[in-house]
């Protein structure tokens, strides 16, 4: 029995041993498992006696700190010393807290110093596990966690978010984000200002947003607004978008989603961008070039029809002067007189044609005079009331003490009379009004750039004369076409209209701007420089002098064409003067050198090849510094005597002429001493 007895205990002895040795494998696991668990962590073990104040620390605290385990610390005050005195009041804060019971865990951040001085940022984390029999805290177990990484990620965002902010503030550009799911927009910048609210006022939802978008552009965005939603692809919109006072601005709109862990967009971050000026300077950039192309146009169809009424003249010239010749030698009752007369008719008709082309060239001919825009037109009331439609009403509207402008009143009527026409023609058969007003104004260099038909106009007073209708108003097809020569929007046209006061108001080197939209009317108006009194008039050099009369002498004729040298020299020997020519300028500067003492005159082409009128016109005065040139051309004389301002040129004769121009020229010519 006491065998058996035996026996049992040693059973049960050995029964209980296994339970201890498994306890101590799992113990023994448990520790290795705790500190594998610190091995691959940042945390540090902290074990605080509450009673004698020490506190253990494990392994990884020392590495973490830098000491070594026996150079470490183990009381709480010489612990504490190593807290950053401004973290220090906090830590104790919390742990009292803690410890009285009022928060259930001590948490807390902090910086702690190294060894080698340097200081870590670190988060202890704490709590009591053991108390008295009263109830009193005895023993205190936690952990402090390396946390100067985050601290450091923690400040790069928070010095990220306020640059952001701060770049959002300053940057004319609007940042935005959307959140899809709440379709909350957050602005930041300036997105009041921007559009003229107060501070918080503009809406932070997308539908609110969507309606301050213009109506035109309202349809496109609630197609980009419904397809961003689920699409990943970049936002790129141009919209209008209203201001609070009902302004209009353009703006681009750039957005990328940011994606959640399915692939799909939650938000969108993007970027407003006012691009309204950008527009304003672009769509005047790329009307000052159509204004440069045009004019380039204008000009290139100006040359070629100055010319071809060049060539033309001189080939009037010869049927004109030879009609007048045979007029002047045939007897008063010959039969063949009307024939002659006829065909003069007929060359003066053509000469009205080569007037038109050479007013389109702006090298028309023109008696300048000063001249009152307000009394001429008056003037010529009489004849607009004839002009006009009978359904359509003229009203006047001149401006009081208009200044005087140096023009052509003859070609001034022409612009006058077409800009008429036009406007009735353009009313048609519905009953409307044409409105005539003068005024002046003052032009700078970016007014005259926005209507300039020439380069280099004066920054100044201009006088304008501006013809308004009721009509049917012109397309930008119309408008970019009118003035070219011919072009009409009528069934048949009616010659050079609007071309040739093109070139009328280019040659009183004046401009012209058109406003005109379908069906509301057109606006044009017509611009000549203020007459400055203090320059010397033109009219002073154009003088008409005596009747026709014999004179004795030597004239010496240089033209490039047959004709008109053949034509040339008969008049002027029916005027009794000998007449040597030339058919170029090297021609007559050896011809000049010959008989220089005897001639008394050069009758001298201004357009001719090889050596031009002014190239000759220059040598001979090398040769005879007083010699006597009367300049011969189909351009305006106005324009022949500027180009030669101040070189002592004697006359000047416009082709084709007749032997009565001749004559008057020739006249002034003999007041001055010549032959």
């Amino acid at each position: 029995m006491s065998t058996k007895k035996s026996q049992d205990s040693i059973e049960a002895l050995r029964k209980e041993m296994e339970k201890c040795r498994q306890a101590e494998i799992v113990l023994r696991e448990s520790q290795e498992r705790y500190n594998l668990a610190m091995a691959v962590t940042n945390d540090g073990l902290w074990d605080w006696n509450l009673l004698t104040d020490e506190v253990y620390f494990d392994p990884r605290y020392y590495t973490m700190a830098g000491y070594e385990p026996e150079e470490f610390p183990h009381k709480f005050d010489e612990f504490s010393n190593r807290v950053h005195p401004d973290d220090l009041e906090e830590v104790m804060t919390q742990a009292k807290a803690h410890l009285a019971g009022e928060i259930p865990v001590f948490d807390v951040e902090f910086r702690f110093q190294r060894k080698d001085g340097t200081w870590i940022w670190v988060r202890g984390r704490g709590k009591i596990v053991e108390k008295d029999e009263k109830g009193a805290p005895t023993r205190m177990v936690g952990t402090h966690s390396d946390i100067g990484p985050r601290k450091k990620a923690e400040k790069i965002l928070r010095d990220s978010e306020e640059r952001f902010k701060l770049a959002a503030k300053v940057a004319s550009d609007i940042i935005y984000e959307w959140d899809i799911d709440s379709d909350k927009l957050s602005w930041f910048g300036n997105i009041d200002s921007a559009l003229g609210f107060e501070k918080g006022e503009f809406p932070h939802t997308i539908e609110a947003w969507v309606k301050q978008i213009h109506p035109e552009d309202q349809v496109k965005l609630r197609k980009a607004v419904e397809l961003h939603r689920t699409s990943v692809e970049p936002i790129f919109e141009e919209y209008r978008i209203k201001t609070k006072d009902g302004l209009w601005l353009q703006w681009v709109d750039r957005g990328v989603p940011i994606l959640d862990d399915s692939g799909k967009p939650k938000r969108w971050v993007g970027v407003c961008i006012d691009i309204t000026d950008r527009k304003r300077t672009e769509q005047k950039r790329l009307e000052l070039e159509r204004q440069i192309q045009h004019a380039q146009k204008l000009e290139s169809l100006g040359i070629l029809a100055g010319g071809i009424a060049h060539d033309f003249n001189n080939l009037l010239l010869g049927v004109l002067g030879n009609a007048d010749l045979a007029l002047s030698e045939l007897p008063a009752e010959s039969p063949i007189r009307k024939r002659i007369q006829h065909i003069e008719t007929a060359a003066l008709r053509a000469t009205e044609l080569t007037k038109q082309m050479l007013a389109y060239s702006g090298k028309g001919r023109y008696l300048v005079e000063e001249l009152d825009m307000n009394e001429m037109i008056e003037e010529m009331s009489n004849l607009l009331e004839v002009v006009r439609y009978k359904n359509v009403e003229i009203k006047y509207d001149f401006s009081k003490e208009l200044p005087a402008v140096k023009a052509d009143v003859v070609q001034m009527h022409q612009v006058v009379m077409n800009l008429l026409t036009n406007a009735s023609e353009a009313i048609g058969k519905y009953n409307g009004v044409v409105s005539i007003s003068t005024g002046v104004m003052e032009c700078d260099r970016e007014c005259l750039n926005e209507i300039y038909l020439d380069k280099d106009l004066p920054e100044g007073p201009y006088v304008y004369i501006e013809v308004a209708d009721t009509g049917c108003g012109m397309d930008e097809d119309t408008k970019s076409s009118i003035f070219d020569p011919f072009f009409t929007t009528k069934f048949a046209g009616r010659g050079l209209g609007m071309a040739a006061v093109l070139g009328i108001v280019r040659g009183h080197k004046g401009a012209i701007k058109i406003d005109s939209e379908v069906g509301k009317g057109t606006k044009i108006k017509v611009l000549f420089p203020a007459m400055d009194h203090t320059a010397a008039s033109a009219e002073e050099l154009m003088i008409e002098m005596g009747m026709e009369r014999e004179w004795g002498g030597t004239v010496l004729m240089v033209d490039d064409e047959d004709t008109v040298l053949s034509v040339g020299k008969a008049m002027l020997e029916k005027l009794g003067l000998s007449v040597l020519t030339a058919e170029d300028g090297k021609i007559a500067l050896k011809v000049f050198k010959e008989h220089k003492d005897e001639i008394c005159c050069v009758v001298l082409d201004l357009t001719m090849p090889n050596m031009s009128g002014e190239e000759t016109f220059r040598e001979l005065r090398r040769l005879k510094s007083d010699v006597k040139v009367i300049m011969s051309s189909g351009y305006n004389e106005v324009e022949v005597v500027n180009r030669f301002s101040g070189k002592k040129l004697t006359g000047f004769i416009q082709k084709p002429y007749r032997r009565a121009d001749l004559i008057k020229v020739l006249n002034k010519v003999m007041a001055d001493g010549c032959c």
